[in-house]
C-alpha cells in the first residue's frame, strides 16, 4: 500500500536467527477478538490501534537484533547490491539501540576505503620491499566502501532490508552527549535554528536513540534523538515537512549540576573550607561556622571592580589542555578570555566580568540550560564550567 508519490522509506534490520513468532510478551498476552469486540462500533480504536502498534514495535525488538530506518541515498551500487551508509551502520553496531537482555555480539568488517585504496597502492609501487599484490589479497577480505564516508565497520551478517511508511516528522527532541558540552555545545547561538535546517537538508528519517551531528567552527557536536512526534513508531520522515527541535536536558550532566550545588552548599574540610565547631543556640546541639564559605542561595556579595592589568593572567597560548574560553556579554559589549577549569576559580571569572560593567551587584547566566553563577573560590570544573568555549550573560541582582 505504498504512495508512489512518497519518498521510498526502508526498515533496515539484522534478524535474530532465534526468532520464533510470537516472541514479545506483548503479543503473547494478546487474543484475538471476538465477534462482540468486532461490532462495538469505533468508539475505542484509536486506543486499541495505539496498544497495537506499541506491542509490534515491542515484537520487532525480539525480531531483529537491532535495526533503523533509511532511504536511497544514490543509486550508485553494482547490481543485486546494497551499501550501507555509514550512519545506519553505526545504528546497528550501537549496543544502546538494542534490548537490555539482548547480549548477542554481531559480527562485524571494515570496509575499503577507495581514496585510501589508491593512495596506497600508488605507495606501494615505490615500496621494492613490498609484493604488489599485497593490498590486492588485503582487499578481498574486506567489502567496497565510499568515497564519502571512507573505510569503517559494518555488520558482517545478513541484514534484512523492508519498504514501509513512516509519518512526517512534527517536533524531535535532541540531547547533547557529555563531549558535546564538553565542547561548549550550551554557548552556540541559534543552535536549534541551524538543527531544524539541517535536519530537512540531510536526515531522510529520524528515528529514537539516532546520533545526529552538527559542526561549528570545525567543531564536531553530537545529540541523541530522545523522543519524535508522531511517536506511533518512534521513527518519522523528514522528507517535504517542517521539524521543530527542542533541545533535551543531559541527566548524566544535569546529575553532575547537582551534585556540584549540593558539594557548595554543604562543604567538608575536604573541600577546602574551614569549618569551626561552635555551641548552637538552644538545645546544647553543636554547629559549624563557615568561615569563608557564602552559600548559593545567599544574598551576593558587592563585586569590587580590579583594574585590567590585576587580572589573573591567561594560561600560555601553546596550552590546549584543559582551557575554557569564556565569553561575557554585558550592555557595554562582549569580551573574551581564556581561562584553565582546574585552576581558575568563580572569583576570577567575575573579575574579568567586572572590567566589562559599572554595576557592583550581578550575577553570570548561562541559556540552554539557564544556570546561575556567583562569585566564589569554587574552580570552574567543580562548579560545572567545561573545557571548550561557554557564553556568559551579565544580570543585575
Amino acid at each position: 500500500n505504498h504512495n508512489a508519490s512518497s519518498p521510498w522509506t526502508f526498515r533496515v534490520g539484522i534478524l535474530n536467527p532465534q526468532y520464533q513468532f510470537p516472541a514479545s510478551p506483548s503479543i503473547q498476552a494478546m487474543n484475538p477478538p471476538d465477534d462482540q469486540t468486532l461490532t462495538n462500533g469505533n468508539d475505542s480504536d484509536d486506543q486499541q490501534d495505539q496498544l497495537d502498534t506499541r506491542a509490534y514495535l515491542h515484537e520487532l525488538s525480539y525480531k531483529y537484533t537491532a535495526y533503523s530506518y533509511a532511504t536511497v541515498v544514490e543509486f550508485t551500487q553494482e547490481d543485486g547490491h546494497v551499501g550501507l551508509p555509514r550512519s545506519i551502520a553505526n545504528a546497528l553496531l550501537d549496543p544502546k539501540r538494542r534490548r537490555k537482555d539482548d547480549l548477542t555480539q554481531i559480527p562485524k568488517t571494515r570496509t575499503r576505503d577507495p581514496a585510501a585504496h589508491n593512495t596506497t597502492a600508488m605507495e606501494t609501487d615505490k615500496d621494492m620491499d613490498i609484493h604488489e599484490d599485497t593490498y590486492a589479497d588485503a582487499d578481498e577480505e574486506k567489502t567496497p566502501g565510499h568515497l564519502a564516508w571512507g573505510a569503517f565497520d559494518i555488520p558482517n551478517t545478513p541484514i534484512e532490508v523492508s519498504m514501509v511508511t513512516l509519518p512526517k516528522g512534527n517536533t524531535c527532541e535532541l540531547v547533547p552527549t557529555m563531549c558535546a558540552i564538553k565542547a561548549g555545545f550550551h554557548s552556540l547561538k541559534d543552535i536549534k535554528l541551524v538543527l531544524e535546517q539541517s535536519l530537512v537538508r540531510t536526515r531522510a528519517t529520524l528515528s529514537v536513540g539516532d546520533v545526529v551531528h552538527t559542526w561549528h567552527r570545525g567543531v564536531k557536536y553530537d545529540l541523541t534523538v530522545s523522543k519524535v512526534t508522531p511517536d506511533d513508531f518512534d521513527a518519522v520522515s523528514c522528507i517535504n515537512t517542517d521539524i521543530t527541535v527542542d533541545i533535551g536536558a543531559n541527566q548524566e550532566y544535569e546529575e553532575q549540576l547537582k551534585n556540584n550545588a549540593e558539594s557548595m552548599a554543604n562543604p567538608t574540610p575536604s573541600q577546602g573550607h574551614k569549618l569551626t565547631s561552635e555551641t548552637s543556640v538552644g538545645s546544647g546541639a553543636t554547629g559549624y561556622k563557615l568561615s569563608d564559605y557564602r552559600p548559593t542561595n545567599s544574598a551576593p556579595a558587592s563585586i569590587e571592580k580590579i583594574p585590567v592589568d590585576q587580572l589573573k593572567p591567561e594560561p600560555p597560548a601553546s596550552q590546549k589542555a584543559g582551557i575554557c574560553i569564556a565569553q561575557i556579554r554585558s550592555n557595554n559589549g562582549t569580551a573574551r578570555r581564556r581561562f584553565d577549569v582546574h585552576h581558575a576559580t568563580l572569583a576570577d571569572l567575575f573579575d574579568f566580568a567586572s572590567t566589562l560593567t559599572t554595576l557592583s551587584n550581578f550575577q553570570l547566566v548561562t541559556r540552554f540550560p539557564r544556570r546561575t553563577f556567583q562569585s566564589s573560590k569554587t574552580t570552574l570544573e567543580d562548579a560545572g564550567i567545561t573545557v571548550g568555549q561557554e557564553m556568559f550573560m551579565l544580570e543585575e541582582c
